[in-house]
């Protein structure tokens, strides 16, 4: 059995993995595909999925204990760690986010940003608009008071583009 999984209360007593995730997103889609799909059975476990509206709300729930995991970023577990509260960080994707304007826009680079409006997939806490914002700092630009940022989720963004 994994360290720190119980296990199930079914009649198959199979470990049981509950993961806090975005009850939206790319996550969410592949978590739930697994439950459809019978894979965490036909692989010895129980996935139980406890969905959230905010990544907060997800951090929460691995930090309180209520759940085995949670989808979060390098950068939070990082953080954790940091603090001394380590937790085990497998990575999910290597794809970190994506500045996407129109080609007659005349954005070519991130000073180009200042001045802007600027709709951020997730929080102020995602890792997208956190290195956005490392990127601009460094070269003397406070995006947060020079544009007009507004955060939502992917399918709000979509739907605004």
């Amino acid at each position: 059995m994994l360290p720190g999984v119980a296990r199930a209360s079914d009649k198959t007593s199979v470990p049981a993995l509950s993961v806090s995730v975005l009850q939206f997103g790319t996550a969410h889609w592949e978590l739930d595909h697994i439950l459809h799909r019978g894979l965490d059975r036909k692989n010895g476990y129980q996935l139980d999925l406890t969905l959230v509206a905010n990544l907060p709300a997800s951090r929460l729930a691995v930090t309180s204990g209520s759940v085995n995991g949670a989808v979060a970023d390098l950068l939070w577990a990082q953080a954790r760690f940091e603090d001394g509260a380590p937790y085990f960080y497998v990575p999910f994707s290597s794809q970190i986010g994506d500045i996407v304007v129109a080609e007659s826009s005349g954005i070519r680079a991130v000073a180009d940003l200042a001045g802007k409006r600027i709709g951020v997939a997730g929080g102020p806490d995602s890792k997208g608009w956190i290195l956005l914002e490392k990127v601009a700092y460094q070269q003397g630009i406070d995006l947060a008071e020079s544009a007009d940022v507004q955060f939502a989720a992917p399918p709000l963004l979509s739907q605004a583009l």
